[in-house]
């Protein structure tokens, strides 16, 4: 494994959702701009991936802390809120951990913003993996429309939110991703996206069906995307996890770090 410090080591999760957002809008027939300030994804057909990220420090890197311990951070999350209201920048924003982001968090909910989600980045290495109980039987690859049906409605009974067919049609097709569902019988119960961007893969919509939690679905299904990125050529693994899924991924050898926010204006 390349050497790399904490703060390179714990940015990998974050790098990894916005290397996502980027392919989902690049898939959609989408776009990344790149605005002084910070940057943005805007037109993929998956909403939940244009998002507004990055912030940079207008004074230039390094100088971030200055720009955002100044009236500065209000004037921009001031500015941010009228144009994510006039639909020129999308509604939500990522906000990494730590440093310069994370002191923008106050003038963003005093602007007209709220924390809507909250994750934990988790790093797993190659020596870290513990595998869990029980066999990979029953884990296969989605190929076409007939399994991805099974596989989206798996994920929108996990997270009680209808997807649309096209939209992850072109997830499927893009060749650094790749769909993954665990059947018991002809029932898919258990999905994964795997993003494998050289030396870091990504691991991205864990669900498992609400009638088969709790059996090891969702672990037994990590750790064989976790193994399969390994076995290729990743040197490292990441995830960003809820409250819930915490406990299992910790179980697998992953490692947290600190939590991640997403934003949206409150209502009107």
């Amino acid at each position: 494994m390349n050497k790399m410090s904490m703060d390179q080591l714990q940015r990998k999760p974050e790098d990894d959702f916005i290397a996502l957002c980027v392919a989902a809008a690049r898939v959609s027939g989408g776009s990344l701009e790149r605005e002084k300030s910070f940057s943005f994804t805007r037109g993929s057909l998956m909403s939940w991936y244009d998002k507004v990220f990055d912030f940079q420090s207008a004074h230039g890197a390094g100088d971030g802390k200055d720009l955002y311990a100044t009236a500065a951070a209000a004037d921009l999350a001031r500015e941010m809120i009228l144009r994510a209201r006039k639909g020129e920048i999308p509604g939500n924003i990522f906000l990494r951990h730590g440093g310069e982001t994370e002191a923008l968090e106050e003038p963003l909910i005093k602007a007209g913003y709220e924390v809507f989600y909250a994750q934990t980045g988790m790093v797993l290495d190659r020596s870290g993996l513990r595998l869990p109980d029980g066999e990979y039987s029953g884990i296969r690859r989605v190929d076409g429309d007939e399994d991805l049906k099974k596989w989206i409605a798996c994920l929108d009974l996990s997270f009680d939110r209808k997807r649309d067919l096209v939209q992850y049609r072109n997830l499927m097709a893009a060749p650094e991703m790749s769909l993954w569902g665990l059947y018991d019988g002809s029932l898919m119960v258990s999905t994964i996206l795997l993003f494998e961007r050289g030396e870091t893969a990504g691991i991205h919509l864990v669900s498992t069906h609400p009638e088969h939690r709790k059996k090891g679905h969702g672990a037994r299904l990590t750790a064989f995307a976790a193994e399969r990125a390994f076995s290729r050529w990743a040197e490292r693994v990441v995830l960003l996890s809820s409250p819930m899924g915490e406990g299992v991924y910790a179980g697998l050898g992953f490692v947290p770090y600190g939590r991640v926010k997403h934003l949206r204006p409150r209502p009107l």
